[in-house]
């Protein structure tokens, strides 16, 4: 049953390296795509990490059950976060570079072929910003939040056994660049207020849990994991 801590450190830096990777790769690689010459290595890369990061959610949930058969509505509500999820990434990739070109093209302020500047923002720019700064950094974090309630939820359901208890270096170490990212992720995308609540909320849960003679941190390293990530973040 050790698996599933393995499970959990493996899945966290492929989440961490997921969302790190494309701005290394943006601003170390400066390659274009020859038929798309606006696309850039950082939203190439985005691309390919998120193919690589949900089959890992669902790997790792799977594990994390004890590889039982998932029920119906477990795994329709998984579908939904990760849906959420994956449409506030793809919808921030987009919206992200077309805003980029738009400032690049000086596509932001309302101005008439004269050149002769109005008041206020280009509508279309502040479409790009609605969907780039609001509703997609919104629709990402909560679906992270909704996938990382549920691997806490399947970690309830699915203790270590008391024969099988994790000795939890490993989820500490590994959730230790986990909650950085969680912390700049939050930040930038200006969604403190949605993720510090969910933050303080499994601090607490999993402190209380920790005290509970039947269970401890050490059955359940998953709440150890997010504790300390939740904690640094």
């Amino acid at each position: 049953m050790l698996i599933q801590t393995w499970a959990c450190v493996f899945f966290g830096l492929i989440f961490d390296v997921g969302h790190v990777l494309p701005g290394i790769f943006g601003a170390i690689i400066k390659y274009r795509v020859p038929q798309y010459p606006l696309l850039d290595m950082q939203e190439i890369v985005d691309l390919i990490a998120i193919l690589v990061m949900v089959p890992a959610v669902f790997i790792h949930n799977y594990i994390v059950s004890g590889r039982k058969n998932p029920s119906f509505s477990s795994v329709l509500i998984n579908i939904m976060f990760v849906v959420m999820w994956v449409n506030g990434h793809g919808q921030h990739l987009a919206s992200n570079a077309i805003g980029r070109q738009m400032k690049i093209h000086h596509i932001v302020f309302n101005e008439d072929i004269n050149g002769v500047l109005t008041p206020g923002l280009h509508p279309a720019y502040q479409l790009s910003e609605a969907f780039d700064e609001i509703i997609s950094h919104h629709l990402w974090l909560i679906g992270v939040i909704g996938l990382n309630a549920g691997i806490l939820i399947l970690q309830w359901q699915n203790p270590l056994p008391a024969n099988g208890k994790s000795t939890l270096w490993k989820e500490m170490a590994a959730a230790i660049p986990h909650g950085g990212a969680y912390f700049l992720l939050g930040v930038e995308s200006g969604t403190v207020h949605l993720g510090l609540p969910f933050a303080v909320i499994v601090v607490l849960v999993t402190f209380i849990l920790s005290q509970l003679g039947s269970t401890g941190w050490r059955r359940l390293p998953l709440f150890t994991y997010y504790f300390v990530t939740y904690s640094i973040s």
